[in-house]
């Protein structure tokens, strides 16, 4: 009883100079393969990121993790770049891509083509790449 008594005090007298904050993330969107998350996309606060499956040099996969500070109209600007991709100007042309900035980590995009179908190839700089196609894409912004 003493303990409980002393922890809720302890409680109270540190929320009260307020350095106890809880932040809850929310997942915007998840790819799985089969049950193991490929990639998923989450937001705390201000605070956005991007766990992802990638190829490296080796061909072997590796997790990489890409964070950026945000909010819902950067979410949109980075959605937008992604299916940019996909516009009728951009999928025939082979050497369309873009660099993004996010956080501490330079993004590359770039179209492919595979048996006619476009799909979306990004790294994070440390040659780790991923692909995505327009449907992934949607699911992963959840539209």
């Amino acid at each position: 009883m003493k303990k409980l008594l002393a922890l809720s005090m302890v409680l109270v007298s540190l929320s009260s100079y307020g350095q106890i904050s809880i932040s809850q993330s929310k997942t915007i969107g998840v790819i799985k393969n089969g049950s193991s998350e490929d990639i998923k996309l989450s937001m705390s606060g201000k605070n956005i990121t991007l766990n992802y499956s990638g190829i490296n040099a080796d061909n072997r996969w590796e997790n990489s993790v890409i964070r950026f500070n945000g909010d819902e109209n950067d979410l949109n600007t980075l959605y937008g770049a992604f299916v940019s991709v996909f516009e009728p100007d951009n999928k025939d042309n082979k050497n369309y891509s873009l660099e993004l900035t996010l956080g501490d980590d330079v993004v590359k995009i770039e179209n492919k083509k595979m048996m006619g179908s476009p799909y979306l190839v990004f790294g994070n700089g440390k040659t780790h790449t991923r692909q995505l196609t327009k449907g992934q894409i949607d699911k992963l912004f959840g539209k």
